[in-house]
Formats: C-alpha cells, sequence, structure tokens
C-alpha cells in the first residue's frame, strides 16, 4: 500500500542517516498512477512526502534499464547471504525476524570485498555518507488523500465516517487528507473543515458553524 511504500522509505533513510538529492523507484502502484515513456505522474501522498523530505523522485522509465540504479545485484547479495540463511528458522514475531535481519545485515555490509579494497560499510562511511542531506527534524507521517463530494447534508464520507464541512459547499468536490489522527477537507486548495479521526462506522462528525 501507499502507506507501507512510504514508511519504508522513513525506515530506510532513517538506517542511512541522511536523504538523497533524488529518488529512482520502479514504475509500481504506490508511487506512480500513470507511467509514460519520459513522464510518470507521481501519487499525491508519495509527491507529499518527498516535498516534505525535501528530494526529489524521478522514477524509471518503463523498458529503460538504464534508468536503474544497480539494484538487482543487492537484492541477489541479500536474498544469498541473509534470507537464504534464515529459511529453516521459525519466527513468531515480526519483532524477532527484524532482529535477526538486522544482525545478518550487518554482517554482510561489514564483509571485505574480494577484489577491491574495504567494505560497502566502509564505502559508504567514506564517499556516500557526506552526499546525503539533513533528514527533516521528525519523520513524515503518511496523509490519505482522495477526492469526495459533499452531500446534501453538507458532509462527506470517510471510511464509513462522515464529517462536516460549510454548507456552502454542498454539492461540490473537495479533496480529504487523512493522518492517523486527523481528517481535513480542502476545497480550492484552502482548508476549510479539520476534525479528530473517529472510527465509528455510520457516525458523524458535525460542528456547529457548518449548519
Amino acid at each position: 500500500t501507499e502507506a507501507d511504500w512510504i514508511h519504508s522509505h522513513n525506515a530506510a533513510f532513517a538506517f542511512f542517516g541522511g536523504i538523497t538529492e533524488v529518488v529512482v523507484p520502479d514504475c509500481l502502484k504506490s508511487a506512480v498512477t500513470t507511467s509514460p515513456t519520459w513522464v510518470a505522474k507521481i501519487n499525491t501522498a508519495y509527491q507529499c512526502w518527498a516535498d516534505y523530505s525535501g528530494t526529489v523522485i524521478i522514477p524509471a522509465r518503463a523498458r529503460k534499464p538504464k534508468d536503474k540504479a544497480k539494484a538487482e545485484l543487492s537484492v541477489l547479495l541479500v536474498t544469498r547471504w541473509i534470507l537464504m540463511r534464515l529459511r529453516h528458522h521459525t519466527f513468531f514475531s515480526l519483532g524477532q525476524l527484524n532482529e535477526a535481519i538486522t544482525q545478518l545485515l550487518v554482517s554482510l555490509n561489514e564483509r571485505p570485498f574480494q577484489q577491491l579494497p574495504g567494505s560497502r560499510k566502509s564505502v559508504f562511511e567514506d564517499i556516500e555518507r557526506e552526499a546525503l542531506k539533513s533528514l527533516p527534524a521528525s519523520p513524515y507521517e503518511y496523509v490519505d488523500i482522495l477526492n469526495a463530494r459533499v452531500n446534501i447534508d453538507y458532509h462527506i464520507e470517510y471510511k464509513r465516517h462522515y464529517y462536516s464541512v460549510p454548507h456552502n459547499l454542498v454539492k461540490t468536490q473537495v479533496e480529504v487528507r487523512a493522518s492517523a489522527k486527523l481528517v481535513s477537507i480542502y476545497a480550492r486548495g484552502k482548508r476549510v473543515a479539520c476534525h479528530t479521526k473517529s472510527h465509528v462506522r455510520a457516525g458523524y462528525t458535525t460542528l456547529t458553524e457548518h449548519m
């Protein structure tokens, strides 16, 4: 999902201790909505993450393998040195699995190159770390973004709950941005309502001034 995709970005760059000038993802649906030959349309939530983090997203073009970094080799190495070594182990929580992966990841990164001096960790420390930009003060919080139509009762629906907006917006199209705690509603780029997120199905959250 988009939420998992963005959380993975937060976790990865936190591990690196900085963020790159450019992020080059593949054209998966969690990243782009359309992927023509030259210009891809970035998902709104993913673009919001990039704006907040101070980076630029340039997806690899379809059928253009040279656009991609040498990611496939890294995937092969992780498969051989981490996943294959854990394939016969049984884990009873995600935390246990992550701890085992972390230990093997340290070993893999510190493993000396066969034909070059140093290791992946030493190359990162000597060359790549200084090229990273500083991370934001706090990690980006994922926001679910979608369009909604205001009902005749001046409420919009989000996940089976109804939130009020100013009554003069009845029958208009608005943008809903929902975080873990808040549901904000925008009309023509301006926030017109903000509510505490509710998980009560078929319930209503209404402000008197919206009537």
